[in-house]
């Protein structure tokens, strides 16, 4: 609804960041299509003008891995009154810089990581900020705080915009009861460690896949992400499915080949690899050990 009243009364065309997740790249041209929207694809420090769009998406970090700035690129965004979305890893941001204090209007992504298994795609579980001048376009609701009449404190839904309340007994629909077993399941999930418990979670994150950059070099393979979170992006020295199927052959599940995603971008001989608190120093050394004999 935001970015509808945005585009009528701007450009009608939308940057997404090459780097944003090949599945978010097509939701977005999905949605597009109906809305008469414009989608373009590129690089944000290459390909994106901002006075020719209403707004942009951006993947902090990147489908590759990758960390960047994107301090300077929002702000001329907003200069130009376009719309700055950044869709960011929550774990990730337990260590990094939040997308509000980049500049970014709107931050959203999966919530799936915390608590919520993968389920064979889903359902899975979301969250969405905005800053307060875009908070009454929010689809869903708006708890506030209010004073009871005892005079205690209390909470309240302040804004409710497609509300549906639906008792149980006459729902039939189960949409409501995944999601909500979803947010139940990440809320559990993020109570129980707690903030330092998160934040010890993304160090350890990091540090595996520090030490998975560093087995990987030793291989004798390039690492394509110099700043990451927790996965890295490799070269190797032959088509990347190859690589995948002489590790398999070793045992090994190697990663997920570069050009899966991107079919177009031309790099068959770049590897994505992961690494996270449930990695082993023996499963990085399995995995540098069939990359180099791959």
């Amino acid at each position: 609804t935001m970015a509808h009243r945005i585009s009528k009364s701007k450009s009608n065309a939308f940057f997404v960041s090459r780097d944003c997740h090949p599945q978010t790249i097509a939701v977005v041209r999905t949605r597009a299509e109906p809305l008469g929207w414009t989608v373009k694809v590129g690089d944000p420090a290459r390909d994106l003008d901002p006075a020719a769009v209403f707004g942009a998406l951006l993947q902090y970090p990147g489908t590759t891995g990758a960390l960047r700035d994107d301090r300077k690129i929002i702000a001329t965004l907003k200069d130009k009154g376009a719309v700055a979305v950044m869709a960011a890893d929550p774990l990730a941001l337990t260590l990094l810089t939040p997308p509000g204090e980049l500049g970014a209007d709107i931050a959203i992504g999966s919530m799936q990581r915390f608590g919520v298994p993968m389920g064979y795609g889903g359902p899975h579980a979301a969250y969405m900020a905005v800053r307060d001048a875009l908070k009454r376009s929010l689809p869903g609701r708006i708890v506030g705080l209010s004073i009871d009449s005892r005079g205690a404190p209390a909470y309240r839904l302040a804004l409710q915009t497609r509300e549906q309340h639906i008792r149980r007994e006459k729902a039939t629909s189960n949409i409501c009861t995944n999601s909500g077993l979803c947010a139940l399941a990440f809320t559990i999930h993020m109570t129980l460690l707690g903030g330092t418990g998160l934040g010890q979670l993304a160090r350890l994150n990091h540090a595996k896949a520090r030490e998975l950059k560093t087995a990987v070099e030793g291989a004798g393979l390039e690492v394509l992400t110099p700043r990451f979170f927790n996965e890295i992006a490799v070269r190797t020295r032959g088509p990347a499915a190859a690589a995948v199927d002489a590790a398999l052959a070793h045992g090994v599940v190697a990663g997920v080949p570069y050009y899966r995603l991107d079919p177009h971008a031309g790099l068959d001989d770049v590897l994505l690899l992961c690494a996270t608190e449930t990695t082993t120093p023996e499963d990085i050394a399995a995995l540098a050990a069939a990359l180099k004999a791959a």
